[in-house]
């Protein structure tokens, strides 16, 4: 019955990324899952529970597919670089701001969202940072709690559309200079001598 619930959250965090959380109604769920609304109350009591429940199985698979990301990248710039293509692919799908409709309209999952961004985020960018230090590829003098605090703090502001309207600045090419911005503040010469050789090995 676990795996049948992730496949189910899965299913209903694609119909979310579609439509977006507020448009799509229980009973839309219902129907994408193919059962009745009587069964679906019976795995949550509400739209609010819904919705946190996809959030927190969102936040298992993120953590899931850091570990990956760090295991199978050649070094801190490359696991940043991975961490972009990454980051693209999910805005993509993502037709409305859903960050935006957390943040106002189910705060019970957004609060989850904060705890993950100050918790996992943070402690994740810290050891990328300690990582490129050490291999030689970040500067030695970065003050690490400070700049993963800042980077974390402007990650999510890619998504605020008072900022960035869609219309005018594509999600996906907002947050790719978010990311090289940071990168080309932190990087040593090394490091900018191999993110030079890796951007260009993309083109």
């Amino acid at each position: 019955m676990e795996e049948q619930q992730h496949l189910w959250l899965e299913r209903i965090k694609n119909l979310f990324m579609r439509y977006g959380v507020r448009n799509v109604t229980m009973d839309d769920v219902a129907r994408e899952l193919g059962i009745s609304k009587k069964t679906l109350y019976q795995f949550v009591s509400s739209k609010d529970e819904l919705v946190e429940q996809v959030v927190l199985n969102h936040i298992i698979e993120e953590k899931k597919q850091d570990m990956c990301v760090i295991a199978e990248s050649q070094n801190a710039v490359d696991e940043i670089l991975k961490l972009i293509d990454l980051g693209m692919n999910d805005i993509q799908q993502m037709k409305t701001n859903i960050v935006f409709e957390l943040q106002r309209y189910f705060h019970a999952a957004w609060r989850h969202i904060e705890a993950y961004r100050q918790e996992h985020m943070s402690e994740y960018v810290r050891r990328n940072l300690e990582r490129g230090m050490a291999e030689g590829l970040y500067r030695d003098d970065l003050d690490v709690d400070m700049v993963a605090r800042l980077h974390v703090a402007s990650t999510f502001n890619v998504f605020d559309e008072h900022w960035f309207p869609r219309a005018d600045y594509p999600p996906e090419k907002v947050i790719r200079a978010c990311y090289l911005l940071y990168l080309n503040g932190i990087l040593s010469d090394q490091g900018r001598q191999f993110l030079k050789e890796k951007l260009s090995d993309q083109l």
